[in-house]
């Protein structure tokens, strides 16, 4: 039995006949062909699917293989906004609805995309500047500036009638407190 020397269960997360595997430097994956594209996940739907946009079509429905799922899911984690290539469905030819994931990219993976002369990320850079890749949250990365007015369509206060007004009669709190303060010292 091997021992544990990290304490914990840290050490015992993963197999580690699995875990091997994962400590090799990723090689990036670029598009082949030209029925391989890259997209911005826009939606995740469950089961197996989620909505990507390509350069192409503006929404196509993704399938997760079962090469991405499963033990392999913790590698490729797809969230909002995640950069994917995908790989369009060839008997679908003039009119692209479906496609299969091929790649899920990490952020460093996509700077190294960026930074290639031959991809052509225009379309895309607003797709991912609208998801915040953590937090999955479309709002998350707009910022409003320090002189950015809002203004308000009508000047109602929504509580009226909400919060009851206060009897005149009724003793406060202070008042109540003052006459239940017992000392200790005299008992």
């Amino acid at each position: 039995m091997v021992k544990n020397t990290k304490g914990g269960n840290k050490s015992k997360g993963m197999a580690r006949k699995y875990a091997a595997g994962a400590r090799e430097q990723r090689v990036l994956r670029l598009s082949s062909c030209d029925l391989e594209t890259y997209g911005v996940v826009t939606r995740i739907l469950g089961n197996g699917m989620f909505y990507v946009t390509t350069e192409m079509q503006p929404q196509l429905l993704g399938h997760i293989r079962n090469k991405f799922r499963g033990r392999s899911k913790r590698d490729n984690t797809i969230t909002l906004g995640s950069v994917v290539l995908v790989g369009l469905r060839e008997w679908e030819h003039p009119n692209y609805k479906e496609c299969d994931l091929l790649e899920v990219y990490e952020a460093n993976e996509v700077r190294q995309l960026m930074k290639n002369p031959s991809i052509n990320f225009s379309e895309l850079q607003k797709h991912i500047d609208t998801y915040s890749r953590g937090t999955g949250d479309a709002a998350a990365s707009v910022d409003i500036g320090a002189g950015a007015d809002i203004e308000f369509a009508e000047d109602r206060d929504y509580n009226d009638g909400l919060i009851p007004e206060e009897d005149p009669t009724a003793t406060t709190t202070k008042e109540i407190h003052k006459e239940d303060i017992v000392d200790f010292d005299d008992i």
